[in-house]
């Protein structure tokens, strides 16, 4: 049996365009909010705002939540974008990991120096081997890891540099 009360027709406002539409008056009672239609329906329910692109400069929706958990006011229409601007402003010294170059000790004693150990009494070279890259390090003179001048550094295949680390030996300069 169809209950013919389910199935009648009544005149409502959409609670978000405010355009007149007729809805099922079960549908009505069961609801706090009418809508015309699915686009007025997500339309209400979205919460964000748009916000501007910070390196093209096209406006994109961003949610309430993207935009409290953005920890600067930079946001972006796409990954593309992000990425653009990452490698353009978060680079060298202006990026926030940075601390003193520090790290680049390595990269440039090699540069410098060569890829071979300085000890003159290195065993190995004595012996002739081939020292691969992998297999050196590049060594504090004064054990002070925070002084990187070139003068401060000499590269040491990694048996070298453990014996002198260590102080095993007195071989090593």
């Amino acid at each position: 049996m169809i209950n013919k009360e389910n199935r009648k027709l009544i005149k409502v406002k959409c609670s978000y365009c405010g355009e007149e539409t007729e809805k099922r008056e079960a549908h009505v009672k069961q609801t706090q909010n009418s809508f015309c239609d699915q686009v007025c329906h997500g339309a209400f329910k979205k919460t964000g705002e748009l916000k501007k692109c910070s390196c093209c400069g096209k406006e994109s929706y961003k949610t309430k939540a993207e935009i409290i958990r953005s920890k600067t006011s930079n946001f972006f229409c796409n990954r593309s974008c992000a990425n653009s601007f990452n490698n353009r402003f978060k680079n060298g010294r202006n990026h926030p990991n940075y601390i003193d170059g520090g790290t680049q000790y390595r990269k440039k004693a090699l540069k410098h120096y060569g890829v071979k150990c300085m000890n003159p009494k290195c065993e190995l070279t004595k012996a002739g081997v081939v020292i691969m890259k992998e297999m050196l390090d590049v060594d504090h003179v004064d054990s002070n890891r925070k002084n990187n001048s070139l003068k401060n550094l000499q590269v040491l295949c990694v048996w070298c540099h453990a014996l002198k680390t260590r102080k095993i030996n007195a071989k090593v300069a």
